[in-house]
C-alpha cells in the first residue's frame, strides 16, 4: 500500500473556506456530544480557531468534525482549512480513524499537567478543556501516588517479579 506523504518541500497551506462548502463525512465514528461541542466552541471563541479542519479535494472533512460543529454553533461563515490531496479512499478512512485513535493511546504526566495548569493566571482554567472535578482529582491522584511510592515493597513480591536465569544446585540461590 502506498501512502502519499507531504514532504518538507510541499507546504500545507491554510485557507479560509466557507463553512457551508465543507461536507461532513457521513460515517464518522468519532462521537461529538453536545457538551464537547460547547467546550470546543468556547475555546475557539476565547483562544481563536488555531487548529484548521482537514478536508480532501472534494471538501469532505477528513478530521475536524467537532471543530466544524462548533463553528456552526458559533455561526462562523468561514473556517481555516488545510486541503489534503492524493489519498485513496482507504487511506482517507485510515487517516480519519488514526487521527482520532492515536491521541487516545497516551495519557498525561499529571505532575507536569498540574504545573502547567497552575501557571494559568489570567484565563478561566476551564478553557483547558478540563472540568473542575477533573482538576481536583489530579491533585488527589498525585498525593495518593506519592504516598504509595513511600511504602516498602515486600521481599516476596520483589523476588516473584524477578526472572532468574540460574539456580545454584547446592543451595538453591537464584540469580
Amino acid at each position: 500500500m502506498y501512502f502519499y506523504f507531504y514532504s518538507y518541500e510541499e507546504k500545507l497551506e491554510i485557507q479560509h473556506k466557507n463553512l457551508l462548502d465543507l461536507k461532513l463525512y457521513d460515517n464518522n465514528a468519532k462521537l461529538h456530544p453536545e457538551k464537547q461541542i460547547v467546550k470546543i466552541a468556547r475555546s475557539i471563541k476565547e483562544l481563536g480557531f488555531l487548529d484548521p479542519i482537514a478536508v480532501d479535494e472534494n471538501n469532505e472533512i477528513l478530521e475536524g468534525h467537532g471543530r466544524y460543529l462548533a463553528a456552526k454553533q458559533l455561526n462562523l461563515k468561514t473556517v481555516p482549512v488545510i486541503t489534503i490531496t492524493g489519498l485513496s479512499k482507504d487511506e482517507k478512512i485510515a487517516y480519519r480513524i488514526a487521527h482520532n485513535k492515536l491521541t487516545m493511546d497516551t495519557g498525561w504526566d499529571f505532575e507536569l499537567l498540574q504545573f502547567d495548569l497552575e501557571q494559568i493566571e489570567n484565563l478561566d482554567i476551564s478553557l483547558s478543556g478540563f472540568e473542575e472535578s477533573e482538576l481536583f482529582s489530579f491533585s488527589n491522584d498525585n498525593e495518593e501516588e506519592e504516598q504509595e511510592e513511600d511504602l516498602p515493597i515486600p521481599k516476596e513480591i520483589l523476588d516473584s517479579n524477578l526472572k532468574h536465569k540460574h539456580t545454584c544446585p547446592e543451595c538453591g540461590h537464584k540469580w
